[in-house]
C-alpha cells in the first residue's frame, strides 16, 4: 500500500504540469478564431472545459490518496470514529454530487456546430452553383433553430464557466477543514493549510449579460477574458496547498510514525 500511495500521489502531482497550465493567449485565441471563422474559438472553449474536467477528476484521485493514507492501520485506528474524519470520507466517497464533469454539455455544442456548418455549407453551393436541392426552405428552417440551440447552449457554456471555479475552490475549502483538523488531531501538522477564498471568482451572471447587451459585445469580451485567464490565478493557490497535505504525507510515509 505504501508504495501504491507513494507512486500515485506523486504521479497525481505530476500531472499538474500536464493540465494545469495557461491556455493561448487570449488576444491571440480572438484573432485565430476571426481568421478560422470561429472554429479556432470553439478549439478554445473545449480546451477550457477539458482542463476544468481534468482538474475536477485529478483532485478526486488526489482526495482518494488523502483517504488511502488515513485508512493506513496505525493512523486509522486512532480516527476511525472521528467526526472531521468521518465527513472527509464521506464527501470525498461522493464527490460526484459536489463536482460533476462539464464536457457532456461542450460536446453538444460541438456536434451542433458541426452540423451547422455543414447544413451552411450546403446552402452556399445552392446559391454559389444554382443548384436546386428540393429542400431548401426547410434546409433554411433547420439552420435557424440549430442556430437558436447553439446560441442557448453558449449562453449556458458561459454561466457553468462563469461559476465553475468558484464551485471548486468553495468545495476544496470546505474538504481541507477537514483534512486541517484530522491532521492537526494525528500530529500530523502543527498549523492549519490557509485557504482563502478568491471572492472575485464569479461574476453576476445577469448583471454582465446585461451590460454586454448595453455594450454592444464589449462586456461580453471582457467577460469572456476573464474566463479564459481566472484559472492562471488560482492554480498557485491549489497547489500550494496540495504541496503542503502531500508533503506531510510523504514525510510520514518516510519517517513511518506520527
Amino acid at each position: 500500500m505504501t508504495d501504491t500511495l507513494y507512486s500515485g500521489l506523486a504521479d497525481n502531482l505530476k500531472q499538474r504540469e500536464i493540465y494545469d497550465k495557461p491556455l493561448p493567449n487570449w488576444f491571440l485565441v480572438l484573432f485565430l478564431s476571426f481568421l478560422t471563422f470561429g472554429i479556432y474559438g470553439l478549439y478554445i472553449i473545449g480546451k477550457r472545459v477539458l482542463r476544468v474536467d481534468h482538474y475536477i477528476s485529478r483532485k478526486k484521485e488526489f482526495y482518494t490518496y488523502v483517504l488511502m493514507f488515513l485508512e493506513r492501520d496505525e493512523i486509522h485506528k486512532k480516527i476511525k470514529d472521528d467526526s472531521m474524519y468521518l465527513m472527509l470520507k464521506d464527501v470525498v466517497n461522493n464527490y460526484d454530487e459536489h463536482l460533476k464533469p462539464i464536457f457532456p454539455l461542450i460536446s453538444k455544442i460541438l456536434i451542433l456546430v458541426v452540423i451547422f456548418y455543414i447544413l451552411s455549407f450546403i446552402v452556399i453551393l445552392d446559391y454559389v452553383l444554382l443548384v436546386d436541392f428540393g429542400f431548401m426552405s426547410f434546409l433554411s428552417l433547420l439552420i435557424n433553430i440549430i442556430g437558436t440551440a447553439i446560441f442557448i447552449l453558449l449562453w449556458v457554456y458561459i454561466y457553468k464557466m462563469n461559476r465553475i471555479w468558484d464551485d471548486i475552490q468553495i468545495f476544496e475549502k470546505k474538504v481541507y477543514e477537514y483534512i486541517n483538523y484530522t491532521f492537526i488531531s494525528l500530529n500530523l501538522m502543527e498549523k492549519p493549510v490557509m485557504y482563502v477564498l478568491d471572492k472575485n471568482c464569479k461574476k453576476p451572471f445577469v448583471i454582465y449579460v446585461i451590460l454586454s447587451i448595453i455594450t454592444f459585445g464589449i462586456m461580453s469580451a471582457v467577460w469572456d477574458y476573464f474566463i479564459h485567464t481566472l484559472p492562471d490565478k488560482l492554480y498557485s493557490k491549489f497547489h500550494n496547498t496540495e504541496d503542503i497535505v502531500s508533503n506531510h504525507m510523504i514525510n510520514y510515509i518516510k519517517n513511518g510514525s506520527i
